[in-house]
């Protein structure tokens, strides 16, 4: 009961602090004031197309657009309902994951109207900039992997692994968009904070329900 009440309590704290880090920038962005941040990351991350790291951007940048994460959710759905080791609650969070996410992002796009650091088509660089869509789609999903992989209970090395090769995906994803030249860096921050708030609510609740579900099934 401890673990589980330390739990919440960080996972309460994480969800705060996120919001209002995000709750932050977008006042400013809605103020339509200039981050001095944004200036930095773009001189220290923004690669040109002559430099050899261009291609592996555009190819871990892809890991985040929409046609691939929608695809890899609906296998990974799939798989969950053929697998005999996963809850229902389990493919329907990984759902309600992704759709919220999904939702939440246009919404706040619509709301903010952000015009891009630049328009590139190729990327998935165009429409709003704020939050960056591949940065909130990329966190809700391989999160949610990450931890469904942490919590498969497997004591070796290969799930560490996994693990944290899933987290650092993300955020390759994330900074990929700067890479590129289609965010700014409070895009990714902004877009990083609001999708980790809201992962973070699905897997509680999806804990919550499948501890129901285990307790009406012992009784």
């Amino acid at each position: 009961m401890k673990k589980v009440i330390f739990t919440v309590i960080v996972s309460l704290l994480i969800i705060t602090s996120s919001s209002i880090l995000f709750i932050e920038i977008a006042e400013e962005v809605w103020e339509e004031e200039s981050f001095y941040i944004d200036e930095i990351a773009n001189e220290i991350l923004q690669i040109d197309d002559t430099q050899s790291f261009h291609l592996i951007a555009t190819w871990i940048t892809e890991l985040g657009s929409v046609p691939f994460l929608v695809t890899t959710t609906i296998f990974l759905s799939i798989y969950f309902i053929l697998s005999n080791k996963y809850t229902r609650w389990t493919v329907m969070f990984l759902l309600v994951n992704m759709l919220g996410i999904s939702a939440i992002t246009s919404l706040l796009k619509m709301i903010f109207q952000r015009e891009r650091p630049a328009i590139f088509a190729q990327f998935d660089g165009v429409g709003y900039s704020f939050p960056s869509g591949h940065t909130t789609g990329a966190i809700a999903f391989y999160g949610f992997c990450a931890y469904v992989v942490w919590r498969s209970g497997k004591k070796h090395v290969g799930r560490i692994l996994l693990t944290l090769f899933l987290t650092v995906l993300a955020v390759m994803v994330a900074l990929s968009r700067i890479m590129l030249g289609v965010h700014y860096f409070t895009d990714i921050i902004a877009g990083a904070a609001i999708a980790t708030s809201w992962l973070i609510i699905c897997l509680l609740l999806m804990e919550w329900f499948t501890w129901k579900q285990k307790e009406r099934k012992s009784s």
